[in-house]
């Protein structure tokens, strides 16, 4: 079996056999013909232990992540999160239990230095555990932006082009593993 195919499919079926026998699989392709073309739309419609999996393609606009359901690309070279320039985060994350981004390529907030937040960035996490797994973050104002209460695990991710991480908390401490940078990690 060819292994770009491989891979996504046996990272849905860990995430099934974590999330439980009642756990639904939702997907979203931006080429139809299934009941979502768009992310929100699937996140939406989640239950707790669900997993909304997407398919190749380029979808646009700002996503909010809800708590307990994990959101998996088929993979960050060929599954964009695209935020568009919007003065917003591209992905958003509040939750207490947790969720799971995996295997997306995350471009397009802000990055304008003029006006806004100083973190709009490609994953937001507001409060909570989020896992950011096997992801590329490029041209955002920040690659990752954590406050206070945020707790995310970093894992197999690479950051292109603008600062890793802008915290609101200067004792940050992450689970990185092989992490791959294009530029240092800068702090703010």
């Amino acid at each position: 079996m060819n292994r770009s195919i491989l891979l996504p499919l046996l990272a849905l079926v860990g995430l099934w056999m974590l999330g439980g026998a009642d756990a639904a699989t939702l997907t979203v392709d931006d080429d139809g013909p299934g009941p979502y073309t768009a992310i929100q739309p699937a996140i939406d419609d989640a239950d707790p232990g669900d997993i909304v999996f997407v398919m190749p393609g380029v979808y646009t606009g700002a996503i909010v992540m809800k708590d307990e359901v994990n959101l998996i690309g088929y993979g960050p070279h060929v599954t964009t999160i695209d935020g568009e320039g919007v003065p917003q985060h591209v992905v958003t994350f509040n939750g207490s239990v947790g969720a799971v981004i995996s295997g997306f390529r995350i471009i397009g907030s802000q990055i304008s230095s003029v006006g806004g937040s100083w973190h709009f960035a490609g994953v937001y996490c507001q409060v909570g555990p989020l896992v950011i797994r096997n992801n590329i973050i490029e041209n955002n104002k920040s690659g990752i932006a954590v406050e206070t209460d945020g707790r995310p695990t970093i894992v197999l991710l690479t950051i292109v082009g603008r600062p890793l991480v802008s915290t609101a908390m200067p004792d940050l401490l992450f689970s990185m593993m092989l992490l791959r940078m294009t530029r240092g990690p800068t702090w703010q």
